[in-house]
């Protein structure tokens, strides 16, 4: 991915049976390693202390996120 996007080649993921992976494959981000989180809590405190508890992994983090409603 890297050596395409250096070269300017454009990459285009192709929608798969996961999400996650679709988006970790196109982001550029290591991906030899890396931990799904899965969706993080409702309120601001619950993200942040889930956030607080994994900040030291090295792995690349996929998280799902819900937009408020009035972004919908």
């Amino acid at each position: 991915m890297r050596t395409c996007r250096e070269a300017g080649i454009r990459v285009v993921p192709l929608p798969g049976p996961c999400a996650a992976i679709t988006a970790l494959s196109a982001a550029g981000l290591p991906s030899d390693r890396f931990c799904y989180e899965g969706f993080l809590p409702a309120k601001s405190k619950g993200r942040r202390d889930a956030l607080k508890a994994i900040e030291a992994e090295p792995r690349t983090l996929i998280f799902y996120g819900i937009y408020p409603p009035s972004v919908r």
